[in-house]
Order: C-alpha cells, then sequence, then structure tokens
C-alpha cells in the first residue's frame, strides 16, 4: 500500500472512499510526517472551504454546479467534515453539509 498512487491523491479524494478503505489509506497516512500534518489541519479544521477555477464552474448551468458542490471530483470538499463552502470565480458559493445524527 505504500506505493499506492492512492497516497498521492488529494486527501479530499480518500475521505471519499468507502470507510474500510479510507481507513486503511488513514492509517497509512498517518506514519508519514507529511499525511500526519495534513490529517491533523483537516481534522482540526471547522469547516473546509474551496475556491474552483475558471474551468470547473461558471455558475452558469445549474446541474454542474449543484454536482461540483457535492463532489468536484473529491478535489475541494472533504467528506469527513460537517460543513463545505466552495466558491466559485463568479463569486457565488455552495455548500454542503453532513445530516446524520
Amino acid at each position: 500500500m505504500r506505493d499506492t498512487p492512492m497516497l498521492d491523491a488529494p486527501l479530499t479524494t480518500l475521505a471519499g472512499l468507502n470507510r474500510d478503505e479510507w481507513a486503511k489509506y488513514r492509517d497509512e497516512l498517518s506514519k508519514r510526517e507529511d499525511g500526519r500534518e495534513l490529517l491533523e489541519k483537516l481534522e482540526t479544521a471547522a469547516v473546509i472551504f474551496g475556491l474552483a477555477s475558471t474551468d470547473d464552474i461558471n455558475g452558469s448551468d445549474r446541474s454542474k454546479v449543484t454536482s461540483l458542490s457535492y463532489s468536484h471530483g473529491g478535489h475541494l470538499c472533504y467528506y469527513d467534515k460537517p460543513f463545505n463552502i466552495l466558491v466559485m470565480p463568479n463569486g457565488g458559493y455552495t455548500t454542503s453539509g453532513d445530516h446524520t445524527p
């Protein structure tokens, strides 16, 4: 697992995996200094704030905006946080939140 490309993927992408897979990768990341630092920053943050690039969203296609606000390919939403904000180039924004009890 140490040489797998998944460890080089954005951490937000890994958090979107099923829980068993994510736990394995998280454990592996916690053994690396850079991984520990990143995990600590993400896990102690109150909210995740992402900036979409112009190529990602233009704000005019509502279905695309909705889709990207929920997943954004896993790059800007961290699913282990209950609240994510995504700001688009035109100043618009979307939010996603966890509704589990």
